[in-house]
């Protein structure tokens, strides 16, 4: 099986991270997609982030109308902080390590690839599919994608599909100043943060 990773603090979830993952899958025929809420990453401030259970919910939330987009709670199970490498490892025994598994990023994360923990390990245990934003320079993310490929062997396919522009910083700050967040996330992630009271 091709199994896709799209990992993240999803705080919150948005319709754009729901576009990556379902361009995923029909541009590189995957299987499944597992959505990885983190727990504690290493590169975020903890005051940044809410409740890791409450963006596990939402992320149940947006994924519910999808039959091969699922949610994995594996990271934020875990204690202490969330490294890619421990959770491609776990993945690996967990599903199979036969199975071909397919890491989906934005373009920004890949310029940071280089200092994750294992690194070079990572890069051999996963497939990195990396979306570009459209209408922006992305000379140095293919830059460093060519550098990454020839320093490590890395398996990298830069993908160009048109993904909604949004953030969770964008929204965030929206719902702070009472501005609408309808079509930026799914009708019950929306609902879920109005009734919860989050990021007011």
């Amino acid at each position: 099986m091709k199994l896709g990773i799209l990992g993240g603090t999803f705080n919150p979830i948005h319709n754009g991270h729901i576009q990556m993952a379902n361009y995923a899958i029909k541009n590189y025929k995957l299987d499944n997609i597992f959505i990885l809420p983190s727990g504690q990453p290493p590169h975020k401030d903890k005051m940044e982030l809410i409740n890791a259970y409450e963006r596990y919910e939402m992320c149940l939330l947006a994924v519910m109308h999808y039959d091969n987009i699922m949610v994995e709670s594996l990271e934020i199970e875990r204690n202490g902080k969330t490294y890619t490498f421990d959770t491609l490892s776990q993945l690996r025994k967990q599903y199979g390590i036969n199975n071909q598994i397919y890491y989906i990023v934005g373009g920004d994360t890949l310029l940071n690839l280089h200092s994750w923990k294992m690194a070079k390990e990572v890069f051999k245990m996963t497939t990195f599919i990396v979306f570009l934003r459209k209408g922006y320079n992305n000379k140095e993310i293919i830059t460093q994608s060519d550098l990454l490929k020839k320093e490590y062997n890395a398996n990298i396919l830069l993908d160009y599909s048109e993904i909604l522009d949004v953030s969770s910083t964008e929204i965030r700050k929206r719902i702070s100043q009472n501005i609408s967040i309808s079509n930026l996330v799914s009708k019950e992630v929306e609902q879920y943060i109005y009734e919860h009271k989050i990021y007011r």
